[in-house]
């Protein structure tokens, strides 16, 4: 284990989608042609029928079959083609799509590895689209490390994991306070009381908004993360 003693006490959990980078029409379009090509089931928009942040593609799928009508007979035999049929689906569409970095994201993370604070990915996409996504932003050079649907599709096995990760990097334990999830989704909120982290909550995501995070009572609630300074704030940086 590599124990890195210039690295503060704390670790900063980002999630992707909705937090850090935006690319609806690309998941749009993907899931689309993953249920018509699985299930032949046409014009579905994963958005409206089965999307939560930070779900896994398979719940995102069970969620959305299940408004159509269908029953776990017809999906669940079929549920194992999902993580192959996205890894196959993924990179054409990120490749010829648009994938946009929020505000903020690029100096709020370059500002943190300045300051020695240990960050990481933590996402319901599976390891592989995770680190398409991050070499096509450039992030990647921003991130120590991440985890994703592929270590587990249980958010909270997930989260955990990420916090473990995070500590054998820095070789010692680390005060669940001092530990920050940034994250668009109210799921996120209730998980990351229950595993006893701190939620910081962007107002990036989709139909979510300020008011309902706000509502869900997470640690704080942010519109972005352009206000550099006022996030340091927040995780106790300043």
């Amino acid at each position: 284990m590599t124990i890195y003693k210039d690295r503060q006490s704390k670790i900063t959990l980002f999630d992707l989608d909705g937090t850090a980078v935006e690319l609806w029409e690309i998941h749009k379009k993907v899931y689309r042609e993953l249920i018509h090509e699985q299930w032949e089931i046409d014009n579905v928009n994963f958005l409206e029928e089965g999307y939560v942040p930070g779900k896994a593609p398979e719940d995102i799928v069970r969620t959305v079959l299940k408004n159509r009508g269908c029953d776990s007979s017809s999906i669940e035999p079929k549920i194992r083609f999902i993580k192959p049929a996205l890894a196959r689906l993924y990179p054409p569409a990120v490749k010829e799509g648009e994938v946009n970095v929020l505000p903020g994201v690029f100096d709020l993370l370059k500002r943190l590895g300045e300051m020695h604070v240990l960050r990481g990915v933590l996402t319901g996409n599976h390891y592989d689209l995770t680190e398409i996504l991050l070499e096509k932003t450039g992030l990647n050079e921003y991130f120590d490390f991440s985890t994703t649907a592929s270590d587990s599709i249980d958010r909270v096995e997930r989260m955990k994991l990420a916090i473990r990760k995070g500590e054998e990097i820095l070789g010692r334990k680390v005060n669940l306070g001092n530990v920050y999830f940034l994250d668009d989704g109210l799921e996120g909120i209730s998980i990351s009381k229950q595993v006893g982290i701190k939620h910081v909550s962007v107002a990036t995501g989709y139909k979510i908004g300020y008011e309902k995070l706000l509502v869900a009572k997470p640690y704080h609630v942010l519109e972005d993360l352009s206000d550099m300074q006022e996030v340091l704030r927040i995780l106790e940086l300043e």
